[in-house]
């Protein structure tokens, strides 16, 4: 029996389950288009402005036309303003606030740019227009206008609103889009993901994935087979902070899965385990010890490259 086959048939006696609706979801293209926001930069920050400031998209997210300087974006609001417009107003104020104040003047047009690539995926539905508005003159010009009709400038600007798929904003409200991620950048860093038949039709459920070990059920978000002989598994977690006791609770539950493994199978295979999240780790983690017990804690800065990351924690096995 290889090693990928006595592993596998360890895993298997301890009875992996796995949430339907939470497999269904894997599969869905809308749920996966949303989750790779988070390999561009402010992919991140510009999902988490939609599943909290926009409520899963209760808002409206407003996409524009151009990228627009914040002097000039300014001028706009201070126009509109002048003018007693509050229709306008209150757009290009959300507008601003969207790419110039939640991810900071740096990582405006990193912000615009990560909004169109997932304009342009499964991820959106609908797009409604909202206004069109001359940069030139300030004119207001009706819907489809791409050239002034006053001082016949193309400087204009349309703002529409775009509606999330529903399966995007269940993977946004459930924080499932760091799990799908993972499991993506899992596989294309060389890991054959590991997953389990939730249905008769043959889908396979490779995230939230919960074995049963001495009457206590594990949870494991997303594992693999990293060559020539390791199991690697994840934990992910969409938290600004994971402290001391929780990153020991999930220690003891993978090192309990990983002991019951050798002891079944009478080997010592090779474990990395990594814990990804969307904020930092508490400072009072000694990040070199866990490395020495074959941990990878990867915090914020480590989900734009997270292919990268995986990659290298490999190769240092």
């Amino acid at each position: 029996m290889s090693f990928k086959q006595e592993l596998l048939e360890a895993l298997k006696s301890f009875r992996p389950q796995s949430d339907q609706s939470k497999a269904l979801l894997e599969h869905d293209p809308s749920a996966t288009a949303v989750s790779r926001l988070l390999a561009e930069p402010q992919g991140l920050s510009l999902v988490e402005y939609i599943a909290n400031d926009l409520q899963c998209g209760k808002k409206p997210l407003y996409s524009t036309s151009r990228f627009v300087e914040k002097a000039k974006l300014s001028e706009l609001i201070e126009y509109f303003y002048g003018l007693h417009n509050q229709a306008v107003l209150d757009v290009l104020l959300a507008t601003y606030y969207q790419f110039w104040v939640r991810p900071g003047e740096n990582g405006a047009k990193a912000t615009y740019d990560a909004l169109r690539k997932v304009e342009s995926s499964e991820a959106i539905t609908s797009r409604k227009f909202v206004t069109n508005v001359c940069m030139n003159c300030y004119s207001v010009l009706n819907e489809g206008t791409f050239q002034c009709t006053q001082c016949g400038r193309d400087e204009v600007l349309t703002v529409s609103s775009i509606s999330l798929a529903a399966n995007a904003k269940t993977a946004l409200k459930n924080g499932q889009y760091l799990e799908l991620y993972t499991k993506e950048c899992l596989s294309r860093s060389g890991v054959e993901l590991i997953g389990w038949e939730v249905d008769k039709r043959g889908t396979k459920a490779c995230t939230s994935v919960k074995y049963q070990i001495d009457g206590e059920q594990i949870d494991v978000d997303v594992h693999g087979i990293a060559e020539p002989l390791a199991l690697i598994l994840c934990e992910v977690k969409t938290s600004e902070k994971i402290s001391m006791n929780e990153l020991r609770r999930v220690e003891d539950l993978f090192d309990r899965l990983s002991e019951r493994i050798d002891k079944l199978t009478g080997r010592n295979f090779k474990y990395l385990k990594v814990f990804i999240i969307t904020g930092e780790f508490d400072q009072n983690i000694s990040l070199g010890s866990y490395k020495r017990k074959y941990w990878e804690l990867m915090g914020r800065a480590s989900i734009v490259n997270l292919v990268e990351e995986l990659r290298k924690a490999q190769n240092e096995l």
